[in-house]
C-alpha cells in the first residue's frame, strides 16, 4: 500500500523511541516534536503500522492523525463497500 501517514505519539523520551523504531529498520520520512513528550511522524503505511505496533509493544499511546495517497483511498473504498448495493 501506497502513500503516507502521520502519526501523534506521546512518549516521555522521543529520540529513544526513533532510534529503537531505526534499529528494527522503521522509515520515517519526517518527525516534529510538539511540545514536552509529544510526537509527530509521517511514515509509509507499511512503517506506520510497524510503528504503531512498536507503541503498543511499550504502552505508548498513538494514533493516526491522517492518511495519504493510496492508503486513504484504500480506506474510503473500503468505508463505502455497502454503497453499490444501496443504489
Amino acid at each position: 500500500m501506497s502513500g503516507e501517514v502521520r502519526l501523534r505519539i506521546e512518549c516521555l523520551m522521543p529520540e529513544k523511541l526513533l532510534q529503537r523504531a531505526t534499529e528494527r529498520g522503521i522509515r520515517v520520512s519526517a518527525a516534529v516534536r510538539e511540545g514536552g513528550h509529544t510526537l509527530v511522524v509521517e511514515s509509509s503505511a507499511r512503517d506506520a503500522q510497524r510503528l504503531l505496533e512498536l507503541c503498543e509493544r511499550f504502552s505508548l499511546p498513538a494514533r493516526v492523525l491522517s492518511r495519504r495517497g493510496g492508503s486513504a483511498l484504500s480506506q474510503w473504498l473500503w468505508r463505502r463497500r455497502t454503497l453499490p448495493a444501496g443504489l
